[in-house]
């Protein structure tokens, strides 16, 4: 999330042409600790590497909610005592390519509870070397029924329980340029929900290929090193890992590292962190 309000924020004030990097705090360790460097004291990429990787392709669209309205004027705030009474989201999408590119937004929103879903599209151009704001709108939420509606109107927002998605798409192809998802938060106040997950692992091709009914935060691949296979963990390389994936919208990363090897994928996320081998 901070890399992504980084481009959103500083690209519109800095102007085109002035967007030069992306300052990265920590890269490496220098021995076995944990901390909050991207790359581990072996050299194996943690999940924050492969998020700031996804945030720095020339095209990348990002999401945040904000959780402003409340149910007491400012004065009267205590501490602990805030309660939110609605959402909205704004949508952006940044192009760091010197050409104009026309996109098609997909928005997406799944409750993690029930089987209420939502989705809309528009299209939408790019500037160059620019952040383009897309929406900004009340997030989507799922209908509160009438006889609640009077115990609801004091409650936390409906939108507490519902994923935003969205895919900035290629008109001509098809092509998913982009993906990003927004969940709420603090996600210890989430039950994550079993996301009835479907992994596939080609070991000839090199990738696995992920699909889920559920929506899933931080899907991360690791390797089950085999007896034969002490140290192939280290050689293993992945396109892309920590992955947030939404019903109907299954992702494949590519795995190098492991032909040959007695090994296998463990994956695990948010809510099922010991993972489960594939």
């Amino acid at each position: 999330m901070t890399a992504t309000l980084w481009v959103k924020f500083l690209k519109p004030v800095w102007g085109p042409g002035n967007f030069e990097c992306l300052p990265c705090w920590q890269l490496n360790d220098c021995w076995p600790v944990v901390s909050w460097s991207i790359v581990d004291f072996f050299r194996r990429a943690k999940p924050a590497y492969y998020t700031i990787a996804r945030e720095l392709k020339p095209i990348t669209v990002g999401i945040i909610r904000n959780n402003r309205e409340n149910d007491r004027p400012k004065q009267f705030y205590e501490i602990g005592a805030f309660r939110s009474v609605g959402a909205t989201i704004e949508v952006w999408g940044t192009n760091s390519t010197l050409n104009a590119r026309t996109v098609l937004l997909e928005l997406r929103c799944f409750d993690l509870y029930s089987s209420w879903t939502h989705s809309a599209t528009c299209s939408a151009t790019l500037l160059p070397n620019e952040t383009t704001e897309l929406i900004a709108a009340p997030c989507p939420h799922p209908q509160v029924p009438e006889h609640e509606s009077a115990r609801a109107a004091g409650a936390v927002t409906p939108s507490h329980s519902v994923v935003v998605g969205a895919r900035l798409i290629a008109p001509e192809s098809g092509e998913i340029l982009a993906r990003y998802a927004d969940w709420p938060q603090p996600f210890r106040h989430v039950d994550f929900p079993d996301p009835v997950l479907r992994a596939v692992v080609d070991s000839e091709g090199g990738t696995v290929s992920v699909d889920v009914e559920k929506s899933v935060k931080g899907l991360f691949f690791t390797v089950e090193l085999g007896q034969n296979c002490p140290n192939c963990g280290e050689a293993v390389r992945w396109s892309d890992n920590a992955l947030d994936v939404l019903p109907g919208d299954p992702q494949t990363a590519e795995v190098r590292g492991l032909e040959g090897h007695d090994a296998r994928i463990r994956v695990a996320c948010m809510g099922c962190e010991r993972g489960r081998l594939v």
